[in-house]
């Protein structure tokens, strides 16, 4: 599928931009990681046990390499992130829930300039909108583009 160049400047620049409020996020006690690991299960685990061995980490805000190879196809990327707060009862040290960490990256994506789609709830992934106008691919239509079925 032939994209316009504009297409990936607009999606390029967003992604910066979503880069950007990482450390506003980490000055607050959430560790942010970007294209980290294979999978929402890999991810989550591996910075659960970071965050345990970190006593400053509240809460974490992800995305993983699948997300990241997504991007480029639909135009969004979906961010995902979770409390601490099974460290503040095992370990009594301050720690966020999963709502008030997605209340937090929705404070920062308010500030920013970046589109973002969230219920509100805590088991939902924020989607942010780094393309406008985009339809994202079927499956059928992403392995086409990536094996040339």
């Amino acid at each position: 599928r032939h994209r316009d160049e504009s297409d990936n400047t607009t999606i390029n620049t967003r992604y910066i931009l979503v880069h950007d409020i990482f450390p506003k996020l980490r000055k607050i006690g959430i560790m942010c990681r970007a294209n980290h690991l294979c999978c929402c299960s890999c991810a989550s685990c591996d910075l659960a046990e970071k965050a345990r061995s970190n006593k400053k980490i509240k809460g974490i805000v992800y995305w993983h390499k699948q997300t990241e190879e997504a991007i480029w196809w639909n135009g969004e990327v979906h961010i995902y992130y979770g409390g601490c707060e099974y460290l503040e009862k095992e370990e009594n040290r301050p720690a966020y829930t999963s709502l008030e960490v997605g209340k937090l990256i929705q404070k920062e994506l308010d500030n920013s300039r970046l589109n973002y789609d969230w219920d509100g709830s805590e088991h939902s992934s924020i989607k942010i909108i780094l393309k406008d106008g985009v339809r994202p691919m079927t499956v059928r239509e992403a392995m086409e583009n990536v094996v040339g079925l």
